[in-house]
């Protein structure tokens, strides 16, 4: 990989932007560089979380012979699409992609949301005789999800329960209320519902009352929750370079499109699990990512 002073000229076949220098991107952009075909050349820039230097940086790399952008997290993201409009664009890092507009003619985003039916099929897998699915959820923040898995529950044949929440204080009543009628209750990115002061209780409670907890990140995993689905983010640097190596090589992929991440790891709590009395098919433990 090139450096600043040394590739003035701007003349790679790739730039990558990066938003930031963190853990989560580096991983990504590490993935890229180990995947991607090495006949083909990098530049890396860090934007240090500064949009307006990476529309600058942007600039410079649309009056360059670069012939493919990578940006790595959402502002670089934005950077780019606001710059560059006739050098192909992968973007990735970013939850949900399509609500910044990251689409466009010269540009293909990957997403980092797992999609809902991929969810209910993993969940009937670990928990066949799962029926009754509850989620507690604030409408102002994760509505549009709710309403698109209670669609998808249909089609699983699975029952729905679901209780929204107006602050963190609703958790503990709604929690216990919701209890009785689930089998299973599905955690989802919604910051009213968790906080570092819920999590505790939602988890302790549940265990108690022998309800599994389908969370969607390691970290929750290890801290209690049965089972969660989550990305990798040296995976999602692994689908980019796959694309890059298609776009440079002349393939057609799908532009204007946002993709959804190829890979989807899996944790697994065998202690949880054992105490729930839930046997866990083999062939999920060996292939899950993670397990404790």
């Amino acid at each position: 990989m090139g450096t600043q002073s040394q590739q003035a000229a701007w003349g790679q076949d790739i730039v990558v932007l990066k938003s930031a220098d963190v853990g989560a991107y580096n991983a990504a952009a590490s993935a890229f560089q180990d995947i991607l075909t090495p006949e083909f050349d990098v530049l890396e820039y860090d934007l240090q979380g500064d949009l307006s230097h990476g529309r600058k940086l942007g600039r410079k790399i649309r009056a360059s012979p670069a012939r493919l952008i990578v940006a790595i997290g959402l502002k670089a993201a934005l950077a780019a699409k606001l710059e560059i409009l006739d050098i192909p664009i992968i973007s990735c890092m970013v939850l949900t992609p399509a609500k910044y507009d990251l689409t466009g003619d010269n540009m293909t985003s990957i997403g980092l949301r797992i999609p809902i039916e991929h969810q209910f099929d993993m969940i009937q897998q670990l928990i066949p005789n799962v029926q009754r699915v509850g989620v507690l959820f604030d409408p102002t923040k994760t509505d549009e999800t709710i309403q698109q898995a209670k669609a998808l529950a249909k089609k699983h044949g699975l029952q729905f329960v679901s209780s929204s929440v107006s602050s963190p204080q609703d958790v503990p009543d709604k929690l216990r209320t919701l209890l009785p009628s689930i089998d299973l209750l599905w955690l989802i990115p919604d910051s009213t519902v968790l906080t570092e002061d819920s999590l505790e209780f939602l988890l302790s409670t549940t265990l108690e009352a022998r309800i599994p907890v389908i969370g969607f990140s390691s970290g929750l995993v290890r801290s209690g929750a049965f089972a969660g689905l989550y990305i990798n983010y040296a995976k999602v640097g692994t689908q980019v370079a796959k694309l890059a190596n298609d776009i440079l090589k002349g393939k057609r992929i799908p532009q204007g499109a946002s993709l959804p991440p190829e890979h989807v790891s899996l944790a697994i709590n065998k202690q949880i699990a054992e105490y729930l009395g839930i046997t866990v098919p083999q062939h999920l433990l060996k292939n899950a990512e993670e397990v404790y």
